[in-house]
Formats: C-alpha cells, sequence, structure tokens
C-alpha cells in the first residue's frame, strides 16, 4: 500500500473518531452507538431500495426509447446504491456524503461530474467514447483506441468516388471537384 493511502486513511478515522466525539459530547456515546445502528439501518434499506429498481428498469426495458430510459434509471440507481453504501458505513462523516447524494440535483450533478471524468480519464489513456445509433434507435458506445472524428455517413457514396473539396448532391453523388487531375461532373 502505498505511503499516500495510508495517510488519507488515516486521516479519515480520525475524522471521523473526531466527529464521534464531539457527536457523544452534546448527547453520550450510547447514543451515538444507537445513532450508527440507524444508520447502518437506513444505509442497508437505500440499497436494496436501489438495486430493486435498478432490476425493474433493466427488465422494463423493452425498445429502444426503454433502453435508454433504463440506462439513466441504472445510472442513477447506481448512484442511491454508492449513497446508500456510505450512509451504512459507520461513520458520521460518510453518512453525511452519503444523506447528501440521496438529493437528486446533488446526484445528478456528481453523475455529469463523473461522465466528466470517465471521459478525461479515456482520453489521458489515449482511448474514446462514441456513440453509434442503427436504424431502429438504438444506442451502442464502446471504447475506442485514438481520436474518434465526429460525423455523417452519406448513403451511396463509395469511399474514393469523393475527393476532399468535391460538392456532393443531396443524393451523395459528386456534382463538381476542386482537384485538378480529377475531371469535372456536370449533371
Amino acid at each position: 500500500m502505498s505511503p499516500l493511502a495510508i495517510l488519507v486513511a488515516v486521516v479519515y478515522v480520525g475524522l471521523e473518531w473526531l466527529a464521534a466525539a464531539w457527536l457523544a459530547s452534546a448527547i453520550g456515546w450510547g447514543w451515538v452507538l444507537i445513532v450508527f445502528i440507524a444508520l447502518v439501518v437506513v444505509g442497508s434499506a437505500v440499497m436494496r431500495r436501489a438495486g430493486l429498481a435498478a432490476a425493474r428498469s433493466i427488465g422494463g426495458a423493452q425498445d429502444a426509447a426503454g433502453i435508454k430510459a433504463a440506462g439513466t434509471s441504472v445510472g442513477d440507481a447506481s448512484l442511491v446504491f454508492v449513497a446508500g453504501a456510505l450512509i451504512a458505513l459507520p461513520g458520521l462523516i460518510t453518512s453525511a456524503f452519503g444523506l447528501l447524494m440521496l438529493i437528486r440535483p446533488l446526484r445528478r450533478m456528481l453523475g455529469a461530474g463523473l461522465v466528466v471524468w470517465f471521459g478525461r480519464q479515456l482520453r489521458v489513456r489515449g482511448m474514446s467514447m462514441t456513440s453509434s445509433y442503427d436504424s431502429s434507435g438504438n444506442r451502442t458506445t464502446r471504447i475506442v483506441p485514438g481520436d474518434v472524428v465526429e460525423g455523417e455517413v452519406v448513403p451511396g457514396v463509395v469511399p474514393g468516388d469523393v475527393a476532399p473539396g468535391d460538392v456532393v448532391s443531396d443524393e451523395g453523388v459528386p456534382k463538381a471537384t476542386n482537384q485538378p487531375n480529377r475531371p469535372v461532373i456536370e449533371d
């Protein structure tokens, strides 16, 4: 284990101990123990409910719109599950973070931040995340090596038929070219 990880763990335990001692000075150690037991029960209930919500949303996905909604609700349920785990973990500070994560706007901001962070981590490692849709509207997200240039496939155009600078009709047929050694195609 790295020295930084050990330092973080020691600081975390120290802060949790200070928070518990502060609360005990106000209400007594017996009540602090009851608060910890109650938080474990509440956190476990939140985790169970989040797991059931994720299973229901996956099971109810029948079409492309349902699958997209299921993905969103599974992501939300995952963050609720993490919130429940933080609440159930003995400690007042982690429980406070878990309770804050139960507030929907804060959870959505955290989820958006995690997506941005994950995308940055991919780019640092020379990877990209790309999404594509098939003809029925189903979305496929893949992680691929290198950079991804977003674009649109023009039906009816074979690679090599059109060069950079060519003017293409709405049907994808070359109309003219700016290349000196290529013939100009006129309608």
